[in-house]
């Protein structure tokens, strides 16, 4: 059984629902939507989200966000970063000679 190959396979699978997720709830404006109705329907501020004004059903600007970018890479880098160091700790208990 390999160990690393697998991990890596279940850390691209979870990076592309990620992905989508993060896509979805962002640039679509269902996250604005479900956090506060009043930006929607009577052209309300009382939150941050309400900065991106929604057109449809896409929220115009959302792309150009540095947080949307560092939302969508910091995750999935940081569980590979987290898999590869548990996989090397794992490798020093490791008995000599074998592989």
């Amino acid at each position: 059984m390999n160990w690393k190959r697998g991990l890596f396979r279940v850390w691209e699978a979870t990076t592309l629902l990620w992905a989508a997720l993060w896509i979805v709830l962002n640039w679509s404006g269902v996250a604005a939507s479900l956090s506060d109705l009043s930006c929607l329907v009577n052209g309300g501020s009382s939150g941050p989200w309400c900065k991106y004004h929604l057109m449809g059903d896409i929220a115009v600007g959302g792309l150009e966000d540095p947080l949307f970018w560092i939302g969508l890479v910091a995750p999935p880098i940081a569980a590979l970063l987290l898999g590869y160091t548990l996989l090397w700790i794992g490798r020093g208990f490791r008995q000599e000679g074998s592989k």
